[in-house]
């Protein structure tokens, strides 16, 4: 399962943001990852207190870019998740915000988030700001066709909360997508093509089919039926999770819950779902029309809406990033190992989503 992680590490520009999965988060997590965790029991004894509670047992949780992402605390009487914020407070207080406002819209699949004795959502450890989520007891998602309609169905609930018309933004998406595909040709590339290596050799030989999937997508996208839907769904907007991978997707009881919200955003709804795709069903074609028939029982998409997707799955995102990354001084050839290893799939799942963005919606016209 590993190896179908998309594994974000390097810092990268901001213009990133929508495109990959917020990289410049992934790589300020990686470098802090050991700032201020050398002794955890006195600082968790401290925050706990600020909750009423006390420490009687914790371990570390794992993420993507760390090992200590969080702390699972037993405190006697139940589990807690315990994180440090490690961004300014007032992008704490700004994702506390959505999450209340998620909560008050009837928005379920989230954990809970605590409140300390003074009622605040959030406390002060010393120089650490921390958080408190209740602890969700399940596995991560699997690629069961029944799971990842779940995890479509609590996608698409989630892109269908209003959202507050002050909150509304235009979406940057295509512009930051193009900025990224320019510097792929335009830098990153040449410098790998430079090289004599493995990397070197398999972009030689797979830079027609990473061009071709480029150029499809923004044919497809450009086209005078898709171009206006497209448009008004960047101009509206929706509430989106920001970082939908599996270990961020647990089974609770019957249903999924969503963890890790601190990417929490208003974005693009089709790039969520397109990333969402990539990172939790390793290509496989029957789990991706699994996780989009789950997103469809509650967001029916049109036939345009259908070819947006479709066309934002053929983006050869991880060949641009494993590029960078190989680029980059420290020389980075993980992204390029799951890429090498997956390609053929990956060809497969686009004629997949192609298939599938053809046929007729249940209950539509052609």
């Amino acid at each position: 399962m590993g190896k179908f992680r998309t594994l974000l590490s390097t810092q990268v520009s901001s213009a990133q943001d929508e495109v990959f999965l917020d990289l410049e988060w992934g790589s300020w997590m990686k470098q802090s990852a050991s700032h201020g965790h050398e002794h955890p029991q006195a600082w968790l004894a401290l925050a706990l207190k600020t909750y009423g509670m006390r420490v009687r047992g914790f371990e570390p949780c794992q993420s993507a870019y760390t090992a200590r992402a969080a702390y699972r605390v037993d405190t006697g009487n139940g589990h807690v998740v315990v994180k440090v914020f490690r961004q300014p407070l007032y992008r704490l207080q700004r994702m506390l915000r959505e999450l209340q406002y998620l909560k008050k819209s009837g928005y379920r699949r989230m954990p809970k988030v605590l409140s300390n004795q003074s009622g605040q959502y959030w406390s002060e450890c010393g120089k650490r700001l921390i958080y408190l989520t209740e602890w969700v007891d399940g596995p991560p998602v699997s690629l069961h066709s029944s799971d990842l309609m779940l995890l479509g169905r609590a996608l698409a609930e989630l892109h269908t909360v209003p959202v507050p018309v002050e909150k509304s933004r235009s979406s940057q998406m295509l512009t930051r997508m193009k900025q990224l595909e320019n510097d792929f040709y335009q830098r990153n590339l040449p410098s790998v093509l430079s090289q004599h290596s493995p990397s070197q050799r398999w972009f030689q030989s797979h830079v027609g089919e990473i061009r071709e999937l480029s150029e499809s997508a923004w044919t497809a996208l450009g086209r005078e039926e898709i171009a206006p839907i497209l448009e008004q769904s960047l101009q509206q907007g929706s509430y989106l999770h920001g970082d939908v991978t599996r270990p961020n997707v647990l089974r609770r009881r019957r249903d999924v819950c969503l963890i890790d919200w601190e990417q929490v955003k208003i974005g693009c709804p089709w790039l969520e779902l397109v990333k969402a795709m990539a990172n939790t069903t390793e290509f496989e074609s029957r789990s991706l029309l699994a996780l989009l028939r789950g997103y469809e029982r509650i967001r029916p998409l049109s036939p345009a809406e259908r070819r947006i997707v479709a066309a934002l799955f053929h983006f050869p995102r991880e060949a641009w990033l494993a590029a960078l990354q190989i680029g980059s001084r420290r020389k980075n050839l993980a992204t390029f190992q799951v890429l090498e290893s997956t390609w053929e799939q990956r060809l497969e799942a686009v004629r997949a989503v192609d298939d599938w963005s053809q046929t007729v919606p249940f209950g539509r016209r052609p």
